[in-house]
Formats: structure tokens, C-alpha cells, sequence
């Protein structure tokens, strides 16, 4: 009698069997990787939704830029420092640059003895979208400009022109109704002004990214 209690006792003490160890085991790691598989998803997902949107920002800053001086494009044709008259506009495939222009509202908050006209371009660089901008609306050869890199891998760059003679409508819309370059003959302050400017940037893995601004 007594044997079988203390049998009976050392079965209640025994522990767990090898097979039943590494079935917990198992277990246990397949509950993890379900369980890490899920969280990398969850993270992937949050940081390429962070990378779109600092894409995005990034895009709509630069056409931020890009409106403002459109928007605010003036009639004033600029000398050069080489002394030579620019139009106001000028821009194109066959232009210096793709897009130059002299615009107003450049804010002078602390009187500085300077026009609030500025004289600005648009140029693709090392597959960079940049800005520059110059200090004195009239330039010399000594003249001092500014450069804002607005929009990196960008693969193209190209600007369009709305002739001032065709209706801004719907059929404007089509790219038939479009002119490759403007004011690229040599200039003069008669050169006048075009009805629209489309831009259309060509960004990796965003594609064609196109713009068009309507001018007063």
C-alpha cells in the first residue's frame, strides 16, 4: 500500500515530457512570427504612408513656389549683365533656361533700397528642380543671385505657353494648343505676355506632375 502511494506520488511531481516542451515550443514561435509579421506590416505601412506625404509636401512646396512667381508675373522686361534687354517671359526648349520672368510682391519689410520687383528662373540640375533669384532687378556683371533647390529627383522639366491671342477654356486644355517656347527671338518690352503657362515636371516614381496657371 504504502509502495503505490509513493508511486502514486511521484507521477503527481513528474514534469513535463520532451515531445510536450518543444510542442510548446513551437507553439510559441509561431505565435511570434504571426505576431511580428503582423507588427512589421503595420510599420512598413506607417513608414511608407511618412515617406508619401513628405513627398507630397515636398511636390506641392516647390509648385508653391512656382505660383506665387506666376502668379505675379509683370510686364517688365530686365537687363542682363551683359546689358542686353530680356523680355519679361521667356522660357521654353530653346531658351537659356526653361523658364525666367519678372514678378512683383517681392515683400521689402525692412526698407531696403531695393525694387519689390525680382527677376526669377527655373532650371533643371543634377536631377534637382532649382530657383534662382536675383537682388537687383537690372543686373551687372557683379550682381549677386540666390538659389533654392525646391524638388529633388525630378527627371524632366519643361514649360508650355498659352499664345495671347487663344481663349483660356476647355479646349485650351489640350496640348495641341500649346507653344513649346516663348519670347526666345531677341527681346524687346514689346514682347507681350501669354494667356496660360502649363508646367509639367516629370518626377521618379510619382510620373508626369503637370500645372496650369491661368494669367490675368
Amino acid at each position: 500500500m504504502a509502495n503505490r502511494r509513493l508511486q502514486h506520488s511521484d507521477r503527481d511531481l513528474a514534469g513535463f515530457t520532451l515531445v510536450e516542451v518543444l510542442i510548446a515550443l513551437g507553439i510559441t514561435v509561431v505565435v511570434g512570427l504571426i505576431a511580428y509579421s503582423g507588427l512589421s506590416s503595420v510599420i512598413n505601412s506607417t513608414e511608407a504612408t511618412e515617406t508619401h506625404a513628405k513627398r507630397l509636401h515636398s511636390i506641392n512646396r516647390a509648385f508653391m513656389f512656382v505660383s506665387r512667381d506666376i502668379r505675379q508675373l509683370v510686364a517688365r522686361p530686365i537687363r542682363d549683365e551683359f546689358d542686353e534687354i530680356r523680355p519679361a517671359l521667356i522660357g521654353g526648349e530653346l531658351a537659356p533656361f526653361p523658364l525666367s520672368l519678372t514678378r512683383s510682391g517681392w515683400n521689402n519689410s525692412v526698407g531696403s533700397p531695393r525694387s519689390e520687383l525680382q527677376r526669377v528662373r527655373y532650371y533643371l540640375e543634377d536631377d534637382a528642380l532649382w530657383r534662382e533669384a536675383w537682388l537687383a532687378l537690372d543686373r551687372s556683371s557683379n550682381s549677386v543671385s540666390h538659389r533654392t533647390k525646391l524638388l529633388s529627383d525630378v527627371e524632366e522639366f519643361s514649360v508650355q505657353f498659352l499664345d495671347g491671342q487663344a481663349q483660356f477654356d476647355a479646349d485650351s486644355l489640350s496640348t495641341d494648343s500649346w507653344l513649346d517656347n516663348w519670347a526666345i527671338e531677341p527681346a524687346s518690352e514689346s514682347v507681350g505676355l501669354p494667356n496660360a503657362i502649363a508646367i509639367n515636371l516629370q518626377i521618379v516614381a510619382w510620373g508626369n506632375v503637370r500645372r496650369i496657371y491661368d494669367l490675368p
